[in-house]
């Protein structure tokens, strides 16, 4: 049985990769879309303000975002020079999914920004 929320992407259009590994296909998948592109990973979990600090800040061809110095897998492309990179530190929280804790910790703070929209109603 496949979850709802999985159906919902796919009218969507997919970009495929040969997939020789992340860096690779990221690079690949930027190519076949064209820049600017913003790249964000589908288990990665922040919030707006972690976007906007990226695309205000970023100056180089390549920019990555890091969170607490560690980088997030997200990224704003400009241009396709590496030596031309920066790393954009968020402000807030970015939490890359890998673990079955680390889910657990996105369903709360997911929950948390829901119920904080629904008060503000």
């Amino acid at each position: 049985m496949v979850p709802d929320s999985v159906m919902l992407f796919l009218d969507l259009p997919k970009i495929l990769t040969s997939g020789r590994g992340y860096e690779a296909d990221v690079v690949e998948a930027v190519r076949k879309v064209g820049l600017p592109a913003l790249v964000l990973p589908a288990d990665v979990v922040t919030s707006e303000e972690a976007i906007e600090a990226l695309l205000d800040r970023c100056d180089a061809d390549i920019c990555s975002l890091t969170y607490r110095g560690q980088f997030t897998g997200v990224s704003l492309w400009r241009g396709e020079d590496f030596r031309n990179f920066s790393s954009i530190e968020s402000p807030v929280s970015v939490l890359n999914v890998n673990t079955f804790q680390d889910y657990l910790l996105a369903r709360e703070a997911c929950r948390g920004r829901v119920e904080r929209a629904w008060a503000t109603e």
